[in-house]
Order: structure tokens, then sequence, then C-alpha cells
């Protein structure tokens, strides 16, 4: 989830809202993976119009994500809708079963998300899949940053995290 918050604001409260990461942060503790390889399998299934770039970002994951139909495992499936003035624009929920994924959702805000640029839009979805990956929040300046900061890059330091994650 990214929260709508001035980045003073959600840097002074960053302890309180987001406690669920470390502040150097890292990954959500679960993954896709019941053996070792690559996360390459996992696919996006995009339910949205034309407002969210979903495609485009999930080509940005490279390898990470294939966009399409897709059923039952390793599915991410991606929603918008108007959710209202709810403090943030998107947000993603999973369950889970022995520290692995079993199933995953992504809710993009239309009503944050009709306001944004495009290049915001592609960097709200760059960050809700970095979480469909096991990514959690960091606090440096990337894509997995817990507010919309304008630092769209997937980092070094991310990509490091996945092969920890997915290639152990």
């Amino acid at each position: 989830m990214r929260l709508r918050l001035p980045l003073a604001l959600a840097a002074a409260l960053a302890p309180a809202l987001f406690f669920t990461a470390p502040a150097q942060a890292s990954t959500l503790g679960v993954d896709w993976s019941h053996r070792a390889h690559h996360w390459a399998n996992v696919r996006v299934e995009d339910h949205t119009g034309v407002l969210w770039p979903v495609r485009a970002s999930t080509r940005s994951w490279g390898s990470g994500y294939r966009y399409g139909a897709c059923t039952g495992y390793r599915c991410v499936h991606v929603y918008e809708g108007d959710y209202g003035p709810t403090g943030w624009d998107a947000d993603t929920t999973y369950t889970q079963s022995g520290g692995h994924f079993t199933s995953m959702s992504i809710r993009l805000n239309r009503y944050y998300g009709e306001h944004y640029t495009y290049s915001q839009r592609l960097d709200v979805i760059k960050h809700e899949l970095g979480h469909g990956l096991g990514l959690g929040h960091d606090h440096y300046h990337d894509v997995m940053h817990p507010s919309l900061t304008g630092y769209p890059q997937i980092s070094a330091y991310e990509r490091s995290e996945l092969r920890r994650l997915y290639l152990r």
C-alpha cells in the first residue's frame, strides 16, 4: 500500500505507519516459490481500463512478471476502482501458507490515480508489483519507498533482495 502523504510528514510518521517492514527493508518474508528458482513464473492479469499502465509496469521488472491471462497458482490480479479518499492510491493484499503466496490482488484507486500523470501511475503500479514479488517498503530513494516520491527506478538493492529471496 502506498499512502498519499507529504514527504516530510511521511518521513516523520514512518516508524508508526510502516511498522511491518524494517527501516532497511526488504522483503515481506513471503515468496511465490516452493523451491529455489527464478521468479519469472508470476503472471499478471490486468482487470483495469486504460488509465493504469499495468503492462508497461510489468516490463519494468524484467523477467519478474509475465503479462496476460492466468489461472491458478502464481497469479497477481490487478483491479481498479474509485475507492474514494482512503489515503491510499493502491493496495496489495495476499494470502499465504507456509511462507509462500497462495493468492494476490492489487487494487488501484482511481480517485487519486485520475489526477496523476502517466509517470506517477506507472510508479504506483511498479511499487505494488514489487510487493507482488515479495518486497516490503524501504526508505531508500527507489521504487519501494512507501510514498509517491518521484523515485521510479528499481534499484540494485531491490534486485539483490529478490535474488536473495528466490535464488537461495
